[in-house]
């Protein structure tokens, strides 16, 4: 072992940079092959799959996902353009497929950006959409 801890210390700017190396490829491997970052409760016998269930049978109407939309207006989000447009939006939503309701939650203290939230009856996981690869 003292031989194998003199070599490193003879060699230490070489074995630095090959860890230095290594960390590289691997951030890039895992960037690159390493999958989406998903969140799924949906685990047969666990207790956020069964607290869906739950949510499911006595709330459908809360129980599926929801989308948060931001909307920007530089003019104001009350200017009558950007109302009426952030109102067609609204009501083009509730036309969309599994869209439930279309709400409001905040409007920053400018006026020129509103947080919307539009209540899906599923989650997105039921959905037949195949996931986008970019």
């Amino acid at each position: 072992m003292e031989r194998f801890a003199r070599l490193m210390y003879r060699r230490r700017r070489i074995v630095v940079l090959a860890w230095i190396t290594v960390l590289v490829l691997a951030t890039a491997a895992a960037g690159r092959w390493g999958g989406d970052h998903r969140v799924d409760y949906s685990i047969p016998g666990s207790e956020s799959a069964s607290a869906q269930a739950l949510l499911t049978e006595r709330f459908p109407e809360s129980s599926g996902d929801t989308v948060q939309v931001v909307f920007h207006a530089p003019s104001g989000v009350t200017n009558p353009e950007a109302s009426a447009a952030i109102a067609g939006f609204n009501a083009a939503a509730l036309d969309v497929d599994h869209v439930r309701a279309v709400q409001v939650l905040a409007t920053s203290s400018d006026g020129t950006v509103q947080l919307a939230e539009a209540r899906l009856d599923a989650s997105r996981r039921r959905f037949r959409s195949p996931p986008s690869r970019s």
